[in-house]
């Protein structure tokens, strides 16, 4: 087993160093910077000053209908608001770099929630850094990064993908707010993303099984109405082409992530134990899938 382990470990990073991250257009420490269309010229000057701006930077703007287009359905209309304001900008990287998300003024989306969301939408090894001139929800900025990555590429997401993300990290701020911890519910998205890749779900019963199991392992209790929010995320999610070898290398991050909660919350080391060890029993049977 432990050669296995080690099989499977050189062969993923074998196939990182000889995978294609973006296009061709784009190199390494390329960057592109995404302004809100309603933002003013002082809150302008204030964002790119914050972001260094380079003359080379690409240049971007995000409307409040393209907002719109994304987040209606998923928010009320007054947390969507009628002024793009968030901002962004990407620093891409080198293949196997990672995805890595810092915030400012972001006060209901977490760096974890968009990172798990952009994997979704097909966004990695890149450094994001999210900004506005005041505290916002965020909510808008996911459409921001995904528009911005497409101008830089010329490639285009696919559209469903970037719906899903969108619910995605609505669905993952909005859990947060109900059990009153952000990193624990972007940790959970997570190890659900990787529950639906390992066992793959086909009826209403298996997806309400992995959520249960999910749940109890972090110490989480969902009512029905959050249920069934979950179980129709995680349909739409498993239906997408996803790359589930970027959403492999997260793995050890969240154990990380998982293992200091667990540390902080001793009353809840056994069910630590069990969840860290789906964790890596997650990651070996994914790899064994990409190598098989």
């Amino acid at each position: 087993m432990k050669m296995k382990k080690s099989l499977l470990s050189i062969l993923l990073v074998a196939l990182m160093m000889f995978s294609s991250v973006a296009s061709a257009d784009v190199a390494v420490g390329d960057r592109v910077i995404t302004l809100g269309a309603d933002l003013n010229a002082s809150q302008k000057t204030q964002i790119l000053n914050g972001f260094g701006q380079k003359s080379e930077d690409l240049m971007v703007t995000i409307t409040h209908q393209d907002e719109v287009k994304y987040l209606t359905g998923l928010v009320p209309p007054s947390v969507i608001g009628t002024r793009a304001i968030s901002s962004v900008l990407i620093t891409f990287g080198d293949q196997g770099d990672g995805l890595t998300v810092e915030t400012n003024n972001i006060n209901w989306v977490s760096q974890d929630m968009y990172r798990n969301s952009l994997l979704t939408a097909g966004i990695k090894d890149a450094h994001v850094v999210v900004t506005a001139p005041f505290a916002v929800s965020g909510t808008a900025a996911l459409v921001g990064i995904t528009k911005a990555f497409e101008t830089a590429t010329g490639e285009s997401l696919p559209e469903q993908n970037k719906k899903v993300a969108n619910e995605e990290m609505v669905k993952t701020a909005t859990l947060a707010d109900q059990i009153g911890d952000k990193e624990k519910a972007a940790q959970f998205i997570s190890a659900l993303k990787e529950e639906i890749q390992k066992k793959n779900p086909v009826s209403d019963a298996d997806y309400t099984t992995i959520i249960q199991t999910v749940a109890e392992q972090m110490g989480i209790t969902l009512n029905d109405e959050q249920m069934t929010s979950l179980m129709d995320l995680l349909k739409k999610i498993k239906e997408l082409n996803i790359d589930w070898q970027g959403v492999a290398n997260q793995i050890s991050d969240i154990a990380q992530k998982a293992n200091a909660w667990f540390e902080n919350n001793p009353e809840k080391v056994e069910a630590g134990k069990n969840f860290l060890a789906s964790i890596w029993n997650a990651l070996i049977q994914l790899l064994s899938t990409f190598f098989s």
